[in-house]
């Protein structure tokens, strides 16, 4: 359908942006987006937002080492090691959690980085 397909790209436009601009909205943006416009389960929306990540995530880091940025491989390697056994944990939990927490939680998490942001936002400009 035209229209859900004109509604997708718009929230991938936006997630785009705030990614490209702030590092952040992969997860932030697509989730409660796909949860609003979509019928998928909370499983394919996960899934589906995964994906997204992954593959901007991966043009990002070719983006990066284009410019000539070279990542400390130390240290990404130890952050992504740790992020992966991380995953691996939460894929284990999940079994156990009734999806409604899952997106408890999750908002729960998203107005503490907004709290998070608007505290440092002011913080800066009282410098």
């Amino acid at each position: 359908n035209f229209k859900t397909g004109g509604v997708l790209a718009s929230i991938g436009i936006i997630a785009g942006l705030l990614t490209g601009m702030l590092g952040v909205g992969g997860g932030f943006v697509i989730v409660p987006a796909l949860r609003k416009v979509t019928n998928l389960d909370m499983h394919s929306i996960v899934a589906t937002s995964l994906m997204i990540i992954f593959l901007i995530s991966g043009m990002s880091i070719v983006m990066h080492i284009a410019e000539g940025f070279h990542y400390p491989v130390t240290i990404t390697s130890a952050f992504a090691l740790a992020c992966a056994f991380g995953m691996l944990l939460g894929r284990q939990a999940i079994r156990f959690i009734p999806s409604a927490i899952v997106q408890k939680v999750f908002a729960l998490m998203v107005f503490a980085v907004a709290i998070y942001m608007v505290i440092k936002i002011v913080n800066l400009t009282n410098i």
